[in-house]
């Protein structure tokens, strides 16, 4: 038992001597990670002005995805990494247990204007293709798709508008068309003060955007109208559906039809199901109606449909 005990604490001392070897090795690997790799105390003001100081790249500036983390995507030269490597990405904005100022990957160009390449950050400063592709579009959406990251950062700054500080939150909705001339339904929280509005998906198509403005609101019943007004825009295409004009029933199915999480689960349409739990008929005012149906950030603004399709 002895002598199991005393290999036992040879092997020990052996591997522990090798661990503090290796550590010794990749201390020189390990200060100029922390140097390239992590930009300590970088922060978005700085991000802000170092793109205000030159002439920017569409594609460079800061971008934020759904749940408000930031990055600054900037030109970035380094001769420890290849030339192609153009672009670094930067988090400036992130969460607790995150290090703003990591170098989360770098856009590599590609022969496709707006294509670019995602090649993520490994340990040490390496970096290994792991099949991303981001792409630009309307120069304030960037999708990136792949095994790794699946999601849809929108720009923040600068805007096309404005280069002040916090000039802008980029947020999505749904709607429907409400006449084939380009008016159509949504919440009025997805439009209050929108400094501009776009719409996309007409017509299937999610590679153009038109612009649009608010013509009627009403922030009691959280409604709003907007209508297309892009000199590019034609139709809407027919409107295949009725408004209901009866009150709705408890317990009856009905059907929500939006684009949640985008950024997450693509373009298609989504559909959930549930039913009418309770209804206000209001006798001085709207109806108001209490839905099992699941919806989720970005499904504002989108139809509810009853079991006839009204």
């Amino acid at each position: 038992m002895k002598k199991y005990i005393s290999l036992f604490v040879l092997l020990m001392s052996l591997i522990l001597s090798v661990s503090a070897k290796s550590d010794k090795k990749d201390e020189p690997i390990k200060k100029w990670y922390k140097q390239s790799y992590c930009v300590e105390g970088y922060t978005e003001e700085e991000a802000r002005l170092l793109h205000d100081s030159r002439e920017i790249d569409p594609i460079e500036g800061i971008w934020q995805n759904y749940n408000g983390e930031r990055w600054s995507i900037e030109r970035f030269t380094d001769q420890n990494i290849p030339e192609q490597f153009k672009y670094r990405i930067v988090k400036v904005k992130t969460f607790k247990y995150l290090t703003p100022g990591m170098v989360d990957g770098f856009l590599e160009l590609t022969a496709d204007k707006g294509t670019f390449n995602l090649v993520v950050c490994h340990r040490y400063g390496k970096v290994r293709y792991i099949n991303h592709i981001a792409t630009l579009l309307y120069r304030n959406r960037l999708d990136i798709e792949g095994w790794l990251w699946n999601f849809r950062l929108m720009k923040v700054y600068p805007t096309s508008e404005s280069k002040s500080a916090e000039d802008s939150y980029t947020g999505t909705g749904s709607g429907f068309a409400l006449s084939s001339d380009g008016y159509i339904a949504t919440c009025n929280h997805v439009t209050e003060d929108a400094k501009y509005i776009q719409v996309t998906g007409i017509n299937g198509d999610f590679t153009r955007f038109y612009n649009a403005q608010v013509i009627l609101s009403d922030p009691m019943t959280d409604l709003s109208v907007i209508k297309i007004n892009d000199p590019e825009f034609k139709t809407l295409g027919e409107v295949n559906y009725d408004l209901r004009t009866d009150v709705p029933v408890e317990g009856e199915p009905c059907y929500a039809i939006g684009y949640p999480r985008a950024d997450l689960l693509g373009d298609n349409v989504k559909v959930t199901n549930g039913i009418i739990s309770a209804v206000n008929a209001g006798k001085a005012g709207p109806v108001f109606c209490q839905i099992s149906v699941p919806v989720t950030y970005g499904n504002s603004g989108g139809p509810l449909i009853d079991g006839n399709g009204n």
